[in-house]
């Protein structure tokens, strides 16, 4: 075993301040080279009163102190075990220009999730780059749905929900995406390959009257996928505490490989100095059982999606008209009728349909009135371009 001593130090990336932890080891030979640089391995767990704010100290933190990596999808710079936390789960709408989070295909694929479903062709829909993840073109194994929301035991978010109610301040409310069985073995078919999560396991701390989530991760690709992992992680943690009626704690984030791809790195170097600020929070859930909201909102998205699909892949077919999508939305709660907006705007969007697009700005809450704008600016300037542009990962 490595002699350990730790100390503290402060530094400050622009306004904000994070806090490293810097770990020294003696006996350097027997220390893993490959990750340690002069015998020192290194951790930052920093925490920020902004998620904008605090991308981006991650984002420069992991460029200025890291290890090259070579892997099999291309050399990558990363830092081990990497954490850092978020105070206000509410706050994981990111609206940094340099990135262009594509709010619609998160908002897609956390409702993909909710389903249990791990279908193809309906997170196609949002996301053409999916089929590179199905080796059947069927369906992708990797998904979280049908191992967070599936039958039987499967059905884990659920089983945590009941198990905090009867427990209270338990240690035992966790959910494994990680499956051994399943996922210790793949095979690429013609390029393809079902993925491995990135995710191992969830858990959910209630204690003093708030639920705290901890989440960890094998791996956690920081440029193209850390944006959409807190959007929809901290979606669930919400799912999680509102069905309770609990507050939301703080949602603390832990990554084995914390990296981004030397590909990215133009686009690491953007991000980091965009200005943009933060923005308004999420609107929140209403607290109390979800079941009856959520299958209706389901209900639409496929609605939604199947008129979309319709209007995009057959010759002929009538104008896409969501009238009586977002009539039935308002009579839901808040945040579950801007969720329904939220699908009408990537179908208008995916449609080149600017009248629906523009109505769906004029309706719809902050900070996703933000989202709406850039895309119908988008459409505007070039409808040919539009959603390859704004749909890039």
């Amino acid at each position: 075993m490595f002699e350990r001593r730790s100390r503290a130090c402060r530094f400050r990336p622009g306004k904000q301040q994070a806090l490293v932890s810097r770990s020294r080891y003696r006996g350097r030979d027997q220390c893993p080279k490959a990750y340690c640089r002069s015998g020192k391995l290194f951790q930052i767990t920093p925490g920020a009163a902004r998620w904008e704010d605090l991308y981006r100290t991650l984002l420069r933190d992991l460029q200025a102190d890291s290890i090259e990596v070579k892997s099999h999808r291309g050399s990558h710079v990363e830092r081990l075990a990497a954490s850092f936390t978020l105070i206000d789960p509410h706050d994981r709408c990111l609206l940094n220009e340099s990135r262009m989070f594509p709010v619609y295909y998160a908002v897609g694929h956390w409702l993909w999730i909710m389903a249990g479903r791990y279908d193809l062709p309906s997170i196609e829909y949002y996301t053409p780059k999916a089929v590179q993840f199905s080796s059947d073109l069927r369906k992708l194994d990797g998904s979280y749905g049908w191992r967070l929301f599936g039958p039987g035991s499967n059905n884990q978010i659920f089983h945590i929900i009941e198990l905090i109610k009867e427990r209270g301040e338990t240690r035992r409310a966790v959910a494994t995406v990680y499956m051994p069985d399943i996922d210790s073995v793949r095979e690429a078919v013609q390029g393809r390959e079902d993925e491995v999560p990135c995710t191992v396991a969830l858990q959910y701390l209630p204690r003093g009257g708030k639920l705290h989530a901890v989440t960890y991760m094998r791996s956690q690709n920081v440029v193209d996928i850390l944006p959409y992992d807190i959007f929809i992680l901290t979606l669930l943690h919400e799912f999680v505490a509102s069905s309770l009626d609990m507050e939301l704690g703080g949602y603390h984030h832990l990554a084995g490989s914390f990296h981004y791809y030397l590909k990215d790195k133009a686009s690491l170097e953007a991000i980091v100095h965009d200005p943009t600020p933060a923005g308004p929070l999420m609107p929140s859930m209403p607290r109390g059982p979800h079941n009856d909201a959520l299958k209706k909102v389901l209900d639409l998205e496929e609605r939604i999606r199947v008129d979309a699909t319709a209007a995009l892949r057959v010759p002929g077919i009538r104008e896409f008209n969501p009238r009586s999508h977002l009539e039935e939305a308002e009579d839901l709660p808040g945040f579950w009728s801007e969720i329904v907006k939220l699908l009408v705007g990537w179908a208008a969007f995916s449609l080149g349909n600017e009248k629906w697009l523009g109505r769906i700005y004029d309706s719809i809450a902050k900070p996703f009135d933000v989202y709406v704008e850039r895309s119908f600016a988008l459409i505007s300037k070039a409808k040919g371009r539009a959603l390859e542009t704004y749909g890039k990962a």
